[in-house]
């Protein structure tokens, strides 16, 4: 492995933390209250369910070697992987805050992001763009472009 890096997405996992912690509050303190007849295991989904969204979206690993460039989202059930071959320029580019985070269709091309403001923008062949937002721009370009495989040239 030439590169690995792992970001945590503190703007998703804040909110998230804070938004379990008080529905937690509130259901224990009798302020959210379910009907009589439901399954004791009912209050339990909501927190379940922003678990799962951390586990899934909490952090974002990047990782290059010489065959390809592999992002995935917490634990990767969500993934990409680029091929090497594919990638005919990498530039460091800035991302407006308003484009959001996550994954995004932005006019250019996909954007993979769990923070920050800044990251890596792929040409591949053919014209499509990808996009990696990482708090290590330069470092993340350099493992592309050091791969030998940029291009589809070693």
């Amino acid at each position: 492995m030439d590169y690995r890096h792992m970001q945590v997405g503190w703007v998703i996992v804040a909110p998230v933390l804070l938004g379990t912690l008080v529905f937690v509050a509130m259901s224990s303190a009798g302020g959210i209250v379910f009907p009589p007849d439901a399954p004791a295991w009912v209050p339990w989904l909501v927190p379940l369910g922003l678990l799962l969204l951390l586990i899934n979206f909490g952090t974002m690993t990047v990782e290059v070697d010489r065959e390809a460039m592999r992002v995935r989202f917490g634990v990767g059930l969500i993934r990409k992987t680029v091929a090497m071959a594919e990638v005919v320029s990498v530039e460091v580019v800035s991302f407006p805050w308003y484009v959001g985070w996550g994954i995004r269709l932005t006019p250019q091309g996909w954007l993979y992001r769990v923070a920050g403001t800044r990251g890596v923008r792929l040409t591949l062949v053919g014209g499509k763009k990808f996009n990696v937002g990482t708090d290590e721009p330069e470092r993340l370009a350099e493992a592309l472009r050091s791969s030998g495989m940029v291009g589809g040239v070693r």
